[in-house]
């Protein structure tokens, strides 16, 4: 592998994670008229994808963006932002909701989830690329792709 495929190797892993998810969030939005059961069914591996990368994410890419005074705010942002996430995530995977209901908490995670990407692939990403080397670019690449495994058989 080529050192500048290296350099952008994490920001690949985590453009491609928020394709897919974006993808499948937006393919259970495109079909409304669907039933309770067939949109919990298609919400459950994009719950698992979700959480999954977001706490990879967090142990490989932002704990090392809060190790560096530079870019530490961004970082805990950002943080928030999963914490947010994760109760919406949460609030759709419980039985108590209706169909609008549960439509309406998939459409603000779908936006938060939007914005949050569009924040994380624009300034910090470049922010990232300022701050760290090759190396730590490697590394972060290597975590997120273990730590993602990990977090997918966990929370499935």
């Amino acid at each position: 592998m080529t050192q500048a495929a290296t350099t952008t190797q994490i920001f690949d892993i985590l453009t491609q994670d928020h394709r897919d998810v974006m993808q499948r969030l937006d393919r259970i939005l495109a079909s409304p008229a669907a039933d309770m059961e067939s949109l919990r069914m298609a919400f459950a591996p994009v719950r698992a994808m979700l959480l999954a990368h977001a706490l990879a994410e967090e142990r490989a890419f932002y704990s090392r963006l809060k190790q560096n005074a530079r870019t530490e705010q961004t970082a805990l942002s950002a943080g928030g932002e999963h914490e947010i996430m994760t109760r919406l995530i949460e609030d759709l995977s419980g039985y108590g909701l209706n169909r609008d209901e549960f439509l309406s908490l998939l459409r603000g995670l779908a936006d938060l989830t939007r914005e949050h990407i569009e924040t994380e692939e624009g300034p910090i990403f470049a922010e990232a690329r300022q701050v760290f080397d090759r190396a730590m670019l490697d590394e972060m690449a290597r975590s997120m792709i273990i730590e993602k495994s990990r977090m997918l058989q966990a929370v499935a």
